[in-house]
């Protein structure tokens, strides 16, 4: 038995079809999803408001984290990130990142 070609252009018409239809919802799901990280993102920084200056850091801690934790769940994940933002910013603290010295580039002759 063989597949005429109007019978697969029908077939390929349905599955375009039904992926069409499902767009709506997709794209809700994924409003509803940002939304949400959205909504932990501001109770984090309300609950940690001296970390607002930090983003870059927190973000960076943040995605490290969850390349260790794929399948975990994103408040978790800031929850199990918060002390390693709080090291991070401790070791980096008395670090001046506006001054910058050229590095001595003097050959003594030694290795």
């Amino acid at each position: 038995m063989t597949i005429t070609d109007t019978e697969i252009n029908m077939i390929v018409d349905k599955a375009v079809e039904k992926t069409l239809l499902m767009i709506p919802e997709v794209i809700g799901n994924l409003i509803t999803h940002h939304v949400s990280l959205n909504k932990m993102n501001k109770d984090f920084y309300e609950k940690h408001p001296d970390l607002r200056e930090h983003k870059e850091m927190v973000a960076s801690v943040i995605e490290y984290t969850e390349g260790n934790n794929p399948p975990m769940d994103y408040s978790q994940l800031i929850e199990k990130a918060y002390p390693e933002i709080r090291k991070r910013l401790e070791l980096t603290k008395d670090l001046d990142m506006e001054t910058v010295k050229p590095p001595d580039l003097t050959y003594n002759g030694e290795f």
